[in-house]
């Protein structure tokens, strides 16, 4: 695939490995002086297409399979830097994807929450809308019926006060007009002025009246005592006059209180009218916004969801990708490394005494551009230095597993056991060298792994404690908002139940006040019953009274009357003085009138305690509610301004948390960017230190035995004496 971290392999290294092999076994299988064997080198060389005109074909084969090593080093180094950067890819990948699986899982399940919450919330708003619906229909019910009782007691009072307006006028008209005259037949006078009033009471005034001008009824007349008769009208008609005036000032006084009551009900009813109309309005538009919300949250979780499954997929795809390349990788590692050791054995092989000596006995073989000598020429201790340090050397290399020390057992190996006729050659001089230059790569390797030990130490102990610190605090902070988000919860809660409690204060106070004025129209219309009927019953009494009371003097005068007409015949007989019916039961009605007449006034005084128990029970009732009212205001306002609060805290929160969750992030991202690194040398760091000593070491003792050898010490003169 094109996308693949993975280069372009190259072919198979171990192939060419496996053809060489066979080749130079095949060629050390053959004797040394058979014609074959020509045969075989002159085939290898042709298989190998070497140049026969400079180097040795056996030294060429060498370089070759040096420069194998080489590519199949440079190759590894390639292959893992790649692998490493896959590898970062793909664990960071895992990582994010995990961590983003678990946030999306947790914001899932909280937006679920909130939905069923802002869906209860929808269906609370609905049941206290239908409600606010309700209770307005009721207060409009409240107002019409208010309305059209005091348009009917509007009306009701205009034409009472027109009827006792005229009938006030039409008795004092005929109270001035008979107190102006004193007419004899003063009953008759008055009679004729009240006779075109429709006022039932004038009406039945009016009726006595014309009673006592006949002669019959309490206010008839004595005979011949006229002066009697116009002051009783009079006294009746004067009577009734300033009745009807207070009963006239008191309609007025209670239409009065009775348009002042209506004003306060319906001032109250359109207050609560505008804060239903209020609620409501707010209400629909906490039903807007909750229904905006939810829409939200359902496309919210809709796209979640749809990112968690792409997260989980993609999380799923690179883990089996991660261990697919990784087997890939190991596998290719493993073939390299026996790749390596065929290598350096057939170097080896190639490289050793007994190869040379049968080499140089070979016409293929043979050097043709320099007349070189053999080894064989070195003096037996040459021989055995370098015998000796190869074994010290695989000694190390089989204890340490060294690929420098291979790599300098290689290269004595390739070292030329020649030196030329015009001038000696140290053999071991290129040695020390290549070892003088492997102690400065571990010097070097040494300070290098050690700055990069310690970057790492330092850098993830202070990154792992200040990503600890952010965790904790994100962690205080995801407390704290939720905490937040269920006191406004709780709190927005409360403030719907009072605003609640507000709207059924409201109505109480309504409902109060219609039921209050209710009883004060139903004791306004008893009271006016009732002093009326003490009205006509007092002026009955008094009538009657002052009638009886008269009656005895009147009945002596009679009597002296009659003595001096004795000389006409009586038109009666009398068997005592006259008493009318003050002896027959007249006492004992005005008895009766007064005993009605205390029953009542006793019914209106116990209406008047009664009314003034009602209006005080009112008062502390509608106190209570106000000052509820009040409170629930204020608390109101306190909520609003609390949640308010809460909200805006819990903003400020979320963006700390949105700042230390991005602080969290980066510090991962930056300790993944390093994670590969650093486990590599946090992991190996002492092994490599102790193979580093070892290698120091063995690279130690090689100088000191090619140093301590008489050869050595006579190849440096030599040398010396050369130049």
């Amino acid at each position: 695939s094109s996308s693949s971290p993975w280069p372009v392999p190259h072919p198979p290294v171990p192939m060419k490995v496996a053809s060489m092999a066979l080749l130079v076994l095949a060629m050390l299988a053959v004797p040394v002086a058979s014609v074959k064997t020509v045969h075989t080198v002159k085939t290898l060389h042709t298989a190998l297409s070497l140049d026969l005109s400079g180097d040795r074909p056996i030294t060429k084969v060498v370089k070759l399979l040096k420069d194998m090593a080489a590519q199949s080093e440079a190759d590894a180094a390639a292959e893992a830097d790649v692998y490493e950067k896959f590898q970062c890819y793909c664990t960071k990948t895992i990582d994010e994807k995990t961590k983003s699986i678990e946030t999306l899982t947790d914001t899932i399940a909280m937006t679920k929450i909130d939905i069923e919450k802002n869906v209860a919330l929808a269906s609370q708003l609905a049941e206290k809308k239908e409600k606010l619906e309700r209770d307005l229909q009721g207060n409009e019910e409240s107002q019409t019926a208010a309305n059209s009782s005091r348009k009917k007691a509007n009306e009701e009072f205009l034409s009472e006060e027109t009827d006792m307006t005229n009938g006030l006028t039409q008795l004092s008209q005929a109270y001035d007009t008979l107190a102006a005259i004193n007419p004899p037949d003063a009953a008759g006078q008055a009679s004729l002025l009240l006779q075109f009033s429709e006022n039932p009471a004038l009406v039945s005034l009016n009726k006595q009246l014309q009673e006592a001008a006949q002669g019959q009824g309490f206010l008839s007349r004595a005979p011949g005592n006229y002066e009697g008769q116009t002051g009783g009208v009079l006294g009746v008609l004067r009577s009734t006059r300033d009745t009807y005036a207070k009963n006239l000032e008191d309609l007025r006084a209670a239409e009065a209180a009775s348009v002042e009551a209506y004003d306060k009900l319906l001032t109250t009813l359109l207050a609560s009218e505008d804060e239903l109309e209020a609620m409501k309005a707010m209400t629909m538009s906490a039903q807007t916004d909750t229904a905006t919300k939810l829409a939200a949250l359902r496309k919210g979780l809709k796209a979640d969801e749809e990112t968690l499954a792409t997260d989980e997929e993609i999380k799923a795809s690179t883990e089996k990708m991660y261990a697919e390349k990784t087997a890939i990788m190991e596998e290719r590692s493993r073939l390299r490394t026996q790749e390596n050791t065929a290598i350096a054995q057939a170097v080896s092989v190639l490289n050793s005494d007994s190869a040379f000596d049968a080499f140089g006995k070979t016409e293929t073989t043979k050097t043709q551009a320099e007349a070189f000598l053999q080894l064989s020429q070195e003096s037996s201790n040459v021989k055995s230095i370098r015998t000796a340090v190869l074994s010290l050397l695989k000694s190390e290399i089989h204890k340490t597993h060294s690929a420098r020390l291979a790599h300098l057992a290689a290269f004595m190996d390739a070292t030329p056991k020649v030196y030329t006729s015009e001038r000696p050659v140290n053999p071991f001089a290129p040695v020390l060298k290549e070892i003088d230059d492997m102690e400065g790569v571990i010097h070097a390797e040494e300070k290098a792994d050690k700055k990069k030990f310690d970057f790492c130490v330092s850098e993830r102990t202070t990154n792992h404690a200040a990503n600890a610190s952010r965790t904790d605090e994100i962690n205080t902070l995801s407390s704290s908002i939720t905490q937040l988000a269920q006191t406004a919860t709780t709190k927005e809660g409360e403030l719907q139940t009072a605003k609640f409690d507000l709207g059924n204060n409201t109505v109480d106070q309504t409902t109060v006040t219609a039921d209050r004025k209710a009883e004060n129209e139903e004791y306004q219309t008893n009271i006016a019953n009732l002093q009326n009927a003490a009205m006509l019953m007092q002026k009955a009494i008094k009538i009657l009274t002052t009638y009886y009371d008269k009656l005895q003097p009147k009945d002596s005068l009679l009597q002296k009357e009659e003595a001096t007409q004795a000389e006409e015949p009586p038109s009666y007989e009398f068997s005592a003085k006259f008493q009318g019916q003050k002896g027959g039961g007249g006492t004992g009605v005005i008895g009766q009138l007064q005993t009605i007449l205390n029953t009542t006034e006793e019914e209106e005084s116990n209406a008047h305690s009664a009314e003034q128990q009602a209006q005080a029970e009112f008062e502390d009732q509608m106190k209570a509610l106000t000052d509820n009212e009040a409170t629930l205001k204020q608390s109101i306002t306190d909520l609003t301004k609390l949640i308010a609060d809460t909200r805006l805290s819990m903003d400020q929160k979320k963006d700390e948390r949105t700042d230390a969750r991005e602080e969290k992030a980066s510090i991962i991202k930056y300790l993944e960017d390093i994670k590969p690194g650093c486990d590599f040398i946090e992991a190996n760091y002492e092994q490599r230190k102790t193979n580093r000593i070892a290698e120091s070491e063995s690279l130690t003792k090689a100088i000191t035995l090619i140093k301590g050898t008489p050869a050595y010490t006579n190849f440096e003169e030599k040398e010396a004496a050369a130049r």
